[in-house]
């Protein structure tokens, strides 16, 4: 449970910071395109980036706690 309230916080905080940019640079002819565009996908590879570490963690984390579960013959 721990595991998938951390994962829905970093989700929905992605989504938060992508609005949060897309309001500060919109994609209309007042502004050049490209930095615009440039600056909008900053949020969707640095989350790209940081799932990488992540994913390792609980992928390291479910092992031990399957691992855990075998030697302690859990029932459930």
């Amino acid at each position: 449970m721990g595991s998938l309230a951390f994962a829905l916080t970093f989700y929905f905080n992605y989504f938060r910071v992508q609005k949060y940019v897309n309001g500060l640079y919109p994609l209309d002819k007042s502004v050049s395109i490209i930095p615009s565009k440039v600056a909008r996908l900053v949020p969707s590879i640095s989350y790209s980036v940081l799932l990488i570490p992540v994913k390792l963690l609980y992928k390291k984390l479910a092992t031990f706690l399957n691992d855990f579960g075998k030697k302690k013959k859990c029932s459930f």
